[in-house]
């Protein structure tokens, strides 16, 4: 069998780390599929199975209330709300499915 390629402590860091995926990539030369496995524990799940799931990442503590109902009430393509409106278009994509998920 062949051993990790990242090390016992590097996956718990990157498990744990709140931070953005761009900035744990650049810490730890990983990318961001790696990450995403790591954090939804599809791999190096040995290293990670005695930490509690982590919770889904949402919008919520990254767009404000307002940005959010100016981002519902434009009318357009993503990319052209998130142009409006100052954001990436994969956030203007997330938070119209959360909307409809309330509605």
């Amino acid at each position: 069998m062949s051993r990790p390629k990242l090390s016992r402590e590097i996956v718990r860091e990157i498990f744990l780390d709140k931070r953005t995926y761009m900035k744990i990539k650049l810490d730890h030369r990983v990318n961001n599929t790696t990450i995403s496995c790591i954090k939804s524990k599809k791999v190096y799940v040995y290293f990670t199975e005695d930490l509690p799931d982590q919770p889904k990442r949402t919008t919520a503590g990254i767009v404000t209330p307002e940005i959010r109902e100016l981002i519902l009430k434009t009318k357009g393509s993503l990319r052209e709300v998130a142009k409006i409106v100052g954001v990436s278009h994969q956030t203007v994509s997330k938070v119209r499915r959360e909307g409809d998920a309330k509605n």
